[in-house]
């Protein structure tokens, strides 16, 4: 179940957890705005906030990640490098993930709340591959595949998807800028 609240320094707060405050925040960071505390505390700490604001950033983003990985390295400029546009834009791309929305799921962004949890799912599955597909690439014996290229697709794909014996991912992003490049070169298509 998605939690309906973060803690910060071991205390308790309810938080905004609808998608629309997902996107602002995050399309604010992608657009390279500078974060405004106190904006960003009201939007998610609706009722009451949390005095270290710091660590209140800190757990909207660890909230924003979905609990999928920890931490918040530095960014260094081997990362900068690497990075390539991403492939959609909440904001730019809006009226056509509503209209996906709508036509995959039934659902009208327009008229719904949504936690962000079940919102960053559902946009995941309308670009990543889909439970099917990965099942299907960590199965495959890719030594049957006679073409070179198609072979060396699965391969990639295989990585990508591999799990350990625990079915844990077997690369697990350390940073929330590994888990954004993870995302990115999923939804492409590409090795991480």
């Amino acid at each position: 179940m998605p939690p309906d609240g973060v803690e910060v320094n071991g205390e308790p707060f309810r938080i905004n957890t609808d998608f629309r405050a997902g996107v602002a925040y995050i399309s604010a960071l992608l657009r390279g705005e500078p974060i405004h505390v106190e904006n960003a505390l009201r939007l998610f700490f609706p009722e009451r906030r949390p005095r270290d604001e710091k660590a209140a950033l800190a757990a909207i983003s660890d909230f924003l990640r979905c609990g999928e990985a920890n931490g918040a390295g530095e960014e260094t400029e081997d990362t900068e490098a690497r990075r390539k546009p991403p492939p959609y834009s909440l904001l730019t791309d809006a009226q056509a993930i509503q209209a996906e929305f709508q036509r995959r799921y039934g659902i009208d962004l327009a008229h719904v709340e949504m936690h962000w949890w079940r919102f960053s799912a559902l946009l995941r599955g309308l670009i990543a591959h889909s439970f099917s597909e990965r099942v299907k690439y960590r199965l495959a014996d890719v030594g049957q595949i006679r073409d070179p290229h198609t072979r060396r697709y699965w391969q990639e794909m295989q990585q990508l998807y591999a799990l350990d014996e625990r079915g844990e991912p077997v690369r697990r992003p350390q940073t929330l800028e590994e888990y954004n490049e993870m995302l990115l070169a999923q939804a492409r298509g590409e090795r991480w």
